[in-house]
């Protein structure tokens, strides 16, 4: 059984302008959304290896100085051929596979790390710090602009097929 569409011409119009109207803005929204999303993580993790370069290039071995950070957990790994030793590491900080560093960002669905190292001139070997921290605010902010989004664009539609559909009569 098919159903037939409404009778009236406005009515005909605003039905075509909301299919329309929809595939077209859906598509565009999410499109919107993905480069947002993109931005925003790589906004962060410039933010992060920034973070993580400074504090770095206060670390020292002779006296051992480790800079700590209050928006951060942080670990401190010095590494030569003959010790990998992990020299401070923060009481959160997220237990992590050695391979991990070999990768200088790795998101999660609750935290985000970023690894920094810097050659070591005087004992030849290499520091390697890493930040962490929740990616609740990242997520949060992505949330909203996901709703912001949705409920411009439900209030565009509509309003828009308000308007075709008394046009389309007036016509």
């Amino acid at each position: 059984m098919m159903i037939s569409p409404p009778g009236s011409i406005g009515t005909k119009s605003s039905l075509l302008f909301f299919i329309l109207f929809v595939a077209i803005i859906l598509p565009v929204n999410w499109i919107i959304y993905r480069k947002t999303r993109s931005v925003l993580e790589e906004a962060n993790q410039r933010e992060m290896t920034w973070e993580a370069e400074k504090l770095l290039s206060q670390v020292k071995l002779d006296p051992l100085i480790v800079p700590l950070s209050a928006q951060y957990d942080i670990r401190l790994q010095f590494k030569d051929e003959f010790r990998d030793e992990v020299i401070f590491s923060s009481p959160d900080f997220p237990v992590l596979p050695p391979e991990s560093i070999l990768n200088p960002y790795h998101r999660t669905d609750t935290l985000e790390i970023v690894h920094v190292s810097k050659q070591d001139d005087l004992s030849g070997g290499e520091f390697v710090i890493s930040l962490s921290r929740s990616n609740r605010a990242l997520n949060e902010r992505l949330s909203d602009i996901k709703i912001y989004l949705f409920l411009l664009s439900s209030v565009s539609i509509a309003l828009s097929g308000i308007l075709v559909y008394l046009a389309a009569g007036w016509m």
